[in-house]
């Protein structure tokens, strides 16, 4: 048991007498919870988080406005599709702060109600998506090595219609629970040799993209401005989405309109307007920087058009 002033094992970043020591006796943290029944218990709590995700329309039709029609087409007809999109919508997607996402909107309505659901789901809201190699998989059990590092985790498979084998690559999140760790809501397999090889490939080229290394572990309230793009990134790289056309405007700017895309701009955070682009935080200034402009009589249809805002 951790000392009452030592963190709390829940990562909510409070001491564990502040936190969780009035739990102190649960089972979960002795780890002494049969796989077996943490697993019916993991599953369980997934289904009533997708129930309460279903009674956020809004939040779901403005998460489907960020794709493309041959996307949303995709997501609608593809069923190996809409776990992933599910997954993605609940950890995910937000406007502008991380807590607006639907996990921590659900965990915030519980916590007058059922405290101990609340704080799991604030712990689980802190799992990104990450890149995999499997370096095992017998039943249920898989031995899994964190690509960009050397960390190995013997981890639970969540759903038994998920199917990995011995050297593919996998996206998806580790979840705690009950003393064991399980594999997420969603697997996103990378088949083979060449799947890992391709979806190692792509991970750098996501971190290189967003400035980070490709050992870092994302956190929704360290890494606000990148959560979004990182995850939406992972996302298009499902065998489904990939190479579907992006959301960018097909018509090649001008010389003029591409050297104003370049230019590093104030107002932006000292960013070009392209680099604000690419996640959430940077949009948000961008519509305010181009409300600025239109407002003062200049024409920005064009920027609007090249920016896809």
């Amino acid at each position: 048991m951790p000392e009452a002033d030592a963190l709390c094992p829940c990562q909510s970043g409070k001491a564990f007498a502040a936190c969780c020591a009035r739990f102190a006796d649960a089972p979960h943290l002795s780890g002494s919870v049969p796989v077996a029944r943490a697993h019916a218990s993991l599953r369980r709590h997934l289904l009533d988080l997708c129930r309460s995700a279903a009674d956020l329309p809004e939040l779901w039709f403005a998460c489907l406005d960020e794709f493309t029609d041959p996307e949303r087409e995709a997501l609608g007809t593809v069923e190996r599709l809409q776990q992933p999109f599910l997954d993605h919508f609940i950890w995910d997607w937000f406007r502008k702060y991380s807590e607006a996402r639907p996990i921590a909107r659900i965990a915030r309505t519980l916590e007058t109600t059922d405290l101990r659901q609340a704080t799991r789901l604030d712990q689980w809201s802190l799992s990104p998506w990450q890149p995999w190699e499997i370096l095992g998989a017998r039943g249920g059990t898989w031995e899994v090595r964190r690509l960009g590092t050397d960390h190995v985790s013997t981890i639970q498979r969540t759903f038994p219609s998920t199917s990995v084998r011995k050297g593919d690559g996998a996206v998806f999140r580790l979840l705690p629970h009950l003393g064991h760790e399980f594999a997420g809501l969603s697997v996103m397999r990378f088949a083979g040799a060449r799947g890992l090889a391709g979806l190692e490939h792509s991970w750098d080229e996501i971190c290189r993209t967003a400035g980070i290394r490709p050992s870092t572990k994302l956190r929704p309230d360290v890494h606000n401005e990148l959560w979004h793009s990182v995850h939406m990134s992972l996302l298009h790289l499902h065998p489904d989405l990939h190479g579907l056309e992006p959301a960018v405007s097909s018509t090649e700017p001008t010389p003029l309109l591409a050297q104003e895309l370049e230019q590093v701009v104030a107002d932006l955070a000292h960013q070009t307007p392209l680099q604000a682009a690419t996640h959430e935080m940077g949009r948000h200034r961008l519509r305010r920087w181009l409300d600025r402009r239109m407002q003062s009589g200049e024409d920005v249809s064009a920027l609007r058009q090249a920016l896809g805002i």
